[in-house]
């Protein structure tokens, strides 16, 4: 993943980005006027089946620009346009023979865990209570593990990953943005008015934005080109000011641990990461006045809220913790006394809460629907996929010193930590999100994978030819 200069007549780079930011617009009218998604996928359908097929990572990339536009692209059947370019990509791995690929799949140890977590869900049909939930849930989990599967074998070009997180970010700035400019998104009015772009639930929406920003901060201090450093930055300001927006407490806590977790252990060596340090410290001071001065009723009256902690009857005295506090304590323990190995049902916490509810916190709710036997493999992958991120950009530094790769690595593996800490606060198994970071170390795997054995190939054949070279002396001596 080499530097992009976009000031040395790189082209593709600026198509790219005028590709996305037009595709953005373009769906942000079709939402707001209400045209047929069906119609306007026909015409599109010829020439981006052309394009895909010899640029295999567009889709990819259109695939990731979509995710965080969640409740924007909704058809009048209930599906969302990311499934139908799911269903795209799906159809192209077939015809470009790419689906022949399957045998990538398994030589990544992770895929086992994901096969094993999902059969896993899949065996709790058999003992739940509440099949319908159980089913919803179930073909949620298995859309995204086959869109696993899928990434591996159709995405093995590292080169192009650059873009298709570019897309991803540029994405999430015009969830942030949507709902000012264009009316057309979730801004929610109870006792605060808390900002859930165009995903929708606020929380999701935080962690969301916990995981992509680190990655946005990557994107400015890898790239030299002063036109991607301020893409970046505007990226990541806007971003950040629609995380402060959400006034998700959970959000928050995810973000301080995460910049405290990347600022010790050096994201960057040397005096980058005191640059790094200052400049998300002054961004986030600078936001945090901005919101204060703007919401800061709201802003303040959420936060003051943290301060029951000091003891149970606080606690309770705030619905939100209250709720919290008995799934955590009262009735996940009781589940998984009662179900050690097998849990109650994939996603049936809710069926034992009062409220009604799940369970507000990811590794719970898998532990206490699938017991050991679905939480042990949902951990490994978690603990292999932190692993494969961090591999990866070691094997960088080895092999051709790129900062730039090295730098999105890391943003990458704190952008994911980020989001696993806000796990703590949300249930998150059945997300995209996640599933993405899962998704994109895999890939990283493979390629490296993939390096390593054209690189052991192109070793053997240069061994070859020192083995049957024969000096011009030595070859005269046997002549004559």
């Amino acid at each position: 993943m080499e530097d992009i200069k976009f000031n040395t007549g790189n082209t593709k780079f600026l198509l790219i980005i005028s590709f996305v930011l037009a595709a953005g617009l373009c769906g942000l009218l079709i939402g707001y006027y209400d045209y047929s998604y069906e119609v306007i996928a026909l015409v599109a359908f010829v020439p981006a089946l052309i394009l895909s097929v010899k640029y295999i990572w567009i889709p990819v990339a259109g695939f990731f620009f979509l995710i965080p536009l969640n409740i924007l692209f909704v058809l009048s059947s209930g599906q969302t346009l990311n499934k139908l370019v799911a269903i795209f990509l799906v159809f192209l791995s077939i015809i470009t023979g790419r689906i022949l690929q399957v045998s990538e799949i398994f030589r990544n140890r992770k895929s086992i865990y994901v096969l094993w977590y999902g059969l896993a869900a899949l065996a709790s049909l058999f003992y739940t209570n509440n099949i319908d939930n159980s089913l919803y849930n179930l073909e949620r989990l298995w859309y995204l593990i086959g869109f696993y599967f899928l990434l591996i074998m159709i995405f093995r070009d590292a080169t192009k990953l650059d873009y298709v997180l570019w897309a991803f970010v540029f994405g999430a700035v015009i969830s942030v943005i949507a709902p000012f400019f264009f009316d057309v998104g979730r801004i929610e009015d109870e006792e605060l008015s808390r900002f859930g772009g165009l995903w929708g639930d606020q929380n999701q929406f935080a962690s969301i934005l916990v995981g992509i920003m680190p990655l946005s901060l990557a994107f400015f201090f890898s790239y030299k080109s002063r036109l991607a450093k301020i893409a970046a930055a505007a990226s990541f300001i806007t971003l950040l000011s629609g995380f402060i927006l959400t006034f998700s407490r959970g959000g928050y806590v995810a973000f301080v641990l995460t910049v405290m977790i990347a600022i010790t252990a050096n994201i960057v060596k040397g005096r980058d990461t005191i640059r790094i340090f200052l400049i998300a410290s002054i961004t986030f001071l600078l936001s945090v006045i901005f919101a204060y001065f703007v919401f800061n009723t709201q802003l303040i009256g959420r936060v003051e809220t943290l301060n029951v902690l000091d003891s149970v009857q606080s606690v309770n005295a705030e619905r939100s913790l209250r709720i919290r506090y008995i799934n955590y304590f009262v009735i996940a323990p009781k589940l998984f006394v009662e179900n050690p190995v097998l849990g109650s049902g994939f996603h049936e916490f809710i069926d034992y809460s009062p409220y009604k509810l799940n369970a507000h916190n990811t590794y719970l709710e898998v532990l206490t629907g699938l017991g050991l036997l679905g939480f042990i493999p949902f951990v490994m992958i978690l603990i292999l996929t932190l692993k494969e991120f961090r591999i990866y950009h070691n094997y960088i530094i080895k092999k051709s010193g790129s900062y730039i790769r090295f730098t999105i690595a890391s943003g990458l593996q704190y952008g994911f930590i980020g989001y696993l800490i806000s796990s703590l606060f949300i249930s998150t198994d059945t997300n995209k999100m996640l599933w993405i970071f899962i998704s994109i170390s895999a890939i990283m795997a493979n390629v490296m994978r993939i390096d390593k054995k054209l690189e052991h190939q192109s070793a053997q054949v240069e061994s070859t030819k020192r083995r049957r070279y024969v000096p011009p002396q030595q070859s005269r001596q046997l002549e004559s």
